[in-house]
């Protein structure tokens, strides 16, 4: 019965050290995924730039007749809109980033309370419904999951050893 003791010790270590690893897990998935967010903004950012229309000025050399025609015209613009027709190279459609689906569920998993402090920490996610509900409630879950099977540990050790030494 000793061993069963030992044994129940090392399993509750082990959940502690597990769900720790966890938490920890859980914070650095969100950071690197607003890591990633920034960078996918900026490359978007970039890849349209590029496709902004450009504005050509056309020479200003205009002769005496086209001169008056202009003023005739009411505010005849002296510029023109070239467009850029070269395609959008594949990179802007970055795909580098976590899905909503593998975060929610590692929260599961006992990473929800590390997702829970990234989120706050840096204000990533937290504006997303499913995120604000899901989160919170898997974070509390985890944190109730290891305080009763702490407790249970305890309870069991505290059983055998008032048995054989109580």
């Amino acid at each position: 019965m000793i061993n069963l003791m030992i044994a129940m010790n090392v399993f509750q270590q082990s959940f502690i050290s597990c769900f720790a690893i966890m938490t920890i897990v859980g914070f650095c998935l969100i950071y690197v995924d607003k890591k990633r967010w920034k960078e996918h903004c900026a490359r978007s950012a970039e890849m349209m730039a590029k496709k902004k229309p450009q504005v050509v000025e056309l020479d200003s050399a205009l002769s005496e007749e086209e001169a008056v025609v202009d003023d005739n015209d009411k505010k005849k613009k002296s510029k023109k809109i070239k467009k850029d027709k070269t395609p959008i190279s594949g990179d802007f459609e970055y795909n580098g980033r976590i899905k909503d689906r593998v975060l929610i569920t590692l929260a599961v998993f006992f990473c929800g309370l590390g997702e829970l402090l990234g989120m706050i920490i840096f204000r990533h996610k937290w504006y997303k419904f499913q995120y604000k509900i899901a989160i919170p409630l898997l974070a509390l879950l985890n944190i109730g999951t290891v305080i009763v099977l702490v407790i249970a540990c305890r309870g069991i050790s505290g059983e055998i050893t008032s048995k054989f030494f109580g």
